[in-house]
């Protein structure tokens, strides 16, 4: 018998990686939650999982960005209510997770939320785009050697932000044609 203030604790794992697809990003966390790794904490790049059991969650990424602070909290009670856990809330990102054993879990229940879903995203990349242009070509008027590595690194992003920002536009534009074929 264990003593009284032993402690069991499950074993986590700390994985480090960089998304810039969020369908990516869970299809990976849904892999490691059927390898039993449950993702309990995200930040930034860090990604904190308890091992447990294998097949337990699913899990489902969205960003909530255009909502107001008061939407997004009756969303994630709705979500609540729903027996959907928010794992966590991140520059407004949220991901969330529920029980298999509950059943299917889509967070979008048509094409239309899903094609506005993609529109979001790619408007906020295109707000990115737009401010790291605008620092780009700051940085390069002062022809020092940092900003000129920091005008290039913001070249760089542009370029990454704009692939990415068309391939939300081309999943939307995809979606479209379906939902029109119907």
């Amino acid at each position: 018998m264990a003593p009284k203030n032993w402690r069991f604790r499950s074993m986590t794992m700390i994985k480090r990686r960089i998304f810039i697809n969020y369908e990516k990003e869970e299809k990976w966390l849904n892999e490691m939650a059927q390898k039993g790794y449950h993702l309990v904490k995200y930040s930034l790049t860090k990604y904190t999982f308890e091992e447990g059991e294998a097949g337990k969650y699913i899990y489902r990424i969205q960003y909530v960005g255009n909502n107001t602070d008061e939407e997004n909290e009756e969303y994630f009670q709705i979500m609540k209510d729903s027996n959907v856990e928010l794992i966590t809330y991140a520059m407004n990102w949220a991901i969330f997770r529920k029980k298999t054993e509950d059943g299917p879990f889509n967070i979008f229940s048509d094409y239309a939320s899903k094609i506005q879903h993609y529109y979001s995203i790619s408007k906020m990349l295109g707000i990115l785009t737009l401010v790291n242009l605008f620092l780009a070509f700051l940085n390069i008027s002062f022809q020092t050697k940092l900003n000129i590595f920091v005008s290039i690194f913001s070249f760089s992003v542009v370029l990454l932000m704009l692939v990415t920002m068309g391939y939300y536009l081309k999943q939307a534009k995809k979606l479209s044609a379906k939902k029109e074929n119907l």
